[in-house]
């Protein structure tokens, strides 16, 4: 035993990796298979609905009920797309109509600025969580590396990137 080292350290060494985790199963699941050209066509149905879903949260009030019509076809199709080529229509289908309307355009904005803020925030306490892990280690030059990651991290950290809309 070291001098100075928490000997009941398991819960710290669990909170530790909590954060890094977080920040995995938003990234790891979903963007490192689509970025290796892999998307099983259960995980692109899952992830064109909760697409479609998040767009139609962030739709303003005064957006036209076709608009939610539009999304609602959408969802259709994804959940009906089994083929490679129908997959591609049904992308190419929601590309157009985020395209095609300034209220679509900024609902968009919306929800992955929303996304990449949680993704963002889940890095932060996961370098907080490796933090405390090399501190339970006692391991202090890896603890002030990590911490002037973070602090670098922070300082170029602009605003973040989700603007809720205002309800009327």
């Amino acid at each position: 035993m070291r001098a100075g080292v928490n000997t009941h350290s398991t819960e710290n060494v669990e909170e530790a990796h909590l954060g890094f985790l977080k920040a995995q199963i938003i990234l790891d699941k979903r963007e490192s298979q689509k970025y290796n050209g892999f998307m099983t066509p259960r995980e692109w149905k899952n992830f064109a609905i909760d697409l479609i879903d998040g767009l139609e949260r962030q739709l303003c009030s005064s957006a036209p009920k076709t608009a939610r019509l539009q999304l609602a076809e959408l969802r259709e199709c994804a959940s009906k797309a089994t083929t490679v080529k129908a997959r591609k229509s049904c992308e190419q289908r929601l590309d157009k109509l985020v395209e095609s309307t300034p209220f679509f355009r900024a609902a968009a904005r919306r929800h992955v600025g929303e996304r990449a803020d949680i993704a963002i925030d889940g890095i932060e306490r996961s370098l907080e969580g490796m933090i405390k892990l090399a501190r339970v280690r006692g391991d202090k030059k890896a603890e002030r590396r990590i911490a002037k990651i973070l602090a670098d991290f922070r300082k170029n950290r602009r605003k973040p990137i989700y603007k809720p809309i205002k309800k009327r």
